[in-house]
């Protein structure tokens, strides 16, 4: 290369270099006397953001309603599970009772068959004392089997001694995706508004 060639050659980068600061300097004048107003990166408006909120909001509430029914598909089952076990537990106390008063507190000089007729007449009578306090407490045998019932929400009760909001919780969460779930819909089919320059169609 000769030496015109790089003389031309460097005064061209020195052109270069020259504009880019010239331009550099106008941005930061430029900047300075608008005081930052001027927003080089385009902002959203307000609708975007919105929904750009609901839609992280909503990503939130979907992983926090399924953590909760997963919870409480646990706690139902921990429920069932007790209820099982402690209808089994009053089985065995029942015959466990039926089993001590048959071979200890019986007179063990009657044979066989008098202590167990005994034993037969001492149920009979607690089966009717049972059914007496029942009529007592339900006024109509139909409603005898509400002792299940009550026996079922006190392990529920036990089971969710510490989540007893559990189903409110999950209800309000929902609610909350729904209203949210209408707000952005609305704010997606919203019409943007006219522009002045760019008045609406109207066909005709």
């Amino acid at each position: 290369m000769s030496k015109r060639k790089r003389e031309e050659q460097a005064r061209r980068n020195r052109l270069l270099i020259l504009i880019a600061v010239i331009v550099v300097v106008i941005v930061i004048i430029v900047y300075f006397v608008s005081l930052g107003k001027i927003n080089l990166i385009p902002e959203e408006d307000e609708k975007t953001k919105r929904i750009r909120w609901i839609d992280n909001r909503l990503q939130d509430l979907h992983f926090e309603a399924k953590s909760k029914k997963e919870l409480k598909e646990k706690l139902d089952e921990k429920v069932k599970r007790y209820f099982l076990y402690t209808r089994i537990a009053l089985s065995f106390l029942y015959l466990a009772a039926n089993l001590a008063l048959f071979f200890w507190v019986l007179d063990a000089s009657k044979d066989c068959n008098d202590r167990l007729s005994i034993l037969l007449n001492y149920n009979e009578v607690a089966i009717i004392v049972i059914l007496v306090i029942l009529f007592i407490r339900f006024e109509t045998p139909s409603e005898f089997r509400d002792v299940f019932k009550l026996i079922h929400l006190s392990v529920m009760k036990i089971v969710y001694k510490n989540h007893e909001e559990l189903d409110a919780e999950i209800n309000a969460i929902h609610t909350e995706i729904e209203v949210l779930t209408k707000e952005k819909d609305g704010l997606s089919n919203q019409e943007p508004p006219a522009d002045d320059n760019n008045p609406p169609k109207i066909n005709s």
